[in-house]
């Protein structure tokens, strides 16, 4: 049991919004003391791992890069939310990643998702081909095309590596 009166695997789904989730933390120390340290790259294996581990239990799950589904979002960390509710955040953290990796990765999964909907819809079977029109929707429903759209229809669209028009 934890200090919540609850197993620790009792972690509840948050089912407040369209797109049900849960949230997982981490203890960032060992048995015996020693300060774990991962980077983004860790905690995206240890996700993708969880996700497996789901699977293999019958829960359907994923764990996928922001760039996979078309984000683009920037999230305060846990002190930013505090302090910006007592009034003490300072600097305000740009909402959207713009840097050129962040344009770069964006990049890559738009012309990854390109390929697979190619590749599927030269497919002989019918199912493949339909399937190449669900991602196609699925690509141009993604938040970062939506916002491309609507910069280019002001005239400031962004220009992505090897997405030049």
């Amino acid at each position: 049991m934890s200090a919540y009166g609850q197993s620790p695997w009792a972690i509840p789904m948050h089912t407040h919004q369209a797109n049900p989730h849960v949230h997982v933390l981490v203890r960032a120390e060992s048995d015996l003391g020693v300060r774990l340290n991962p980077r983004k790259a860790d905690l995206h294996q240890w996700r993708m791992e969880f996700a497996a581990e789901l699977r293999q239990r019958g829960i359907a799950a994923a764990a996928s890069h922001q760039a996979a589904r078309g984000v683009a979002k920037n999230y305060l960390n846990i002190w930013q939310v505090k302090a910006q509710g007592e009034g003490r955040l300072r600097n305000q953290r740009p909402s959207h990643k713009d840097s050129q990796v962040a344009r770069d990765a964006r990049a890559d999964a738009l012309r990854a998702w390109s390929g697979v909907a190619g590749t599927l819809a030269q497919s002989d079977k019918g199912q493949d081909r339909d399937l190449a029109g669900q991602v196609l929707e699925f690509v141009n429903s993604m938040p970062v095309q939506r916002e491309r759209a609507i910069l280019a229809q002001r005239g400031t669209a962004p220009r992505e590596r090897g997405l030049e028009r």
